[in-house]
């Protein structure tokens, strides 16, 4: 049996999967926004019927639209969570040129995410202390269950349709040393504002958005350095890691003070 790319073969069956999903939505539920706007419209006619006549039949259509038009206002918002999936709102900013604008920004992130500076000396990593077992190394670079990915792929989103199978065999294919191509690693950067009059690239906060199997792979490595970061960071480093408190600094900084002003 011959056995493809697991990359490609994921790739294919969510082109497949997209295509179906969106015949199936149209077939079942027509134009979203069209019946959104024809429920409303019910809603308002229907309302109006009621206010004339209030009769208990009158009401029981009125409430009824209403469920009909909130039930389309469901399918609505989660259309838009499903194409955006993100939760924050962008600010409009205004620009004169917009070629020009790209190529400055492409120019300005391209020198601020690399480095002209290459060194193939390592020398200086046998004069740093290993803190790393053996056995927590193969813990890092073992092969994933499938519960491990199952468990990532719901810590991230609950409602993903990803399938197990296909999710895992990319898994598989990226432990065994496959480079993962660019459908998985390619990443959006979109640029927030971080006040109201934009001056300079430096006033933009970049956030990524990445493809969601590459988030998959990242969330297990997260979850197993998590279990080892106990025994690598110092117990001076209060803030950042889980179970520990930056205000605990805070606190310690005012005993301090509180200490010698008693001397």
């Amino acid at each position: 049996m011959f056995v493809g790319d697991a990359f490609i073969t994921f790739k294919l069956k969510m082109r497949k999967l997209k295509v179906a999903l969106s015949v199936w939505s149209k077939e079942t539920f027509g134009d979203i926004f069209k019946q959104l706007t024809i429920r409303e419209d019910i809603v308002k006619i229907k309302e109006q019927l009621f206010e004339e006549d209030p009769f208990e039949v009158n009401r029981m259509v009125f409430q009824q639209a209403q469920v009909e038009f909130k039930r389309y206002m469901h399918f609505e918002e989660e259309f838009w969570k499903q194409n955006v999936g993100v939760k924050y709102k962008q600010k409009e900013i205004e620009i004169q040129d917009r070629d020009q604008i790209s190529a400055a920004v492409i120019d300005f992130y391209q020198q601020q995410f690399s480095s002209e500076l290459t060194s193939s000396d390592y020398s200086i990593l046998e004069h740093v202390q290993e803190v790393v077992t053996k056995d927590q190394n193969d813990l890092l670079c073992s092969m994933p269950s499938l519960e491990e990915v199952h468990k990532a792929v719901f810590e991230l989103a609950g409602d993903s349709a990803y399938g197990p199978d296909d999710v895992y065999n990319v898994f598989k294919a990226f432990f065994d040393g496959q480079t993962l191509p660019k459908s998985v690693t390619h990443t959006n950067l979109v640029l927030l504002p971080k006040k109201e009059i934009i001056n300079n690239f430096s006033d933009l906060r970049p956030m990524r958005l990445s493809n969601f199997i590459n988030m998959i792979i990242t969330r297990v490595i997260h979850d197993r350095l998590e279990s080892i970061l106990h025994s690598l960071i110092s117990q001076n480093q209060s803030g950042f890691v889980k179970g520990r408190n930056i205000i605990e600094n805070v606190l310690l900084t005012q005993e301090v003070v509180a200490d010698i002003r008693k001397r």
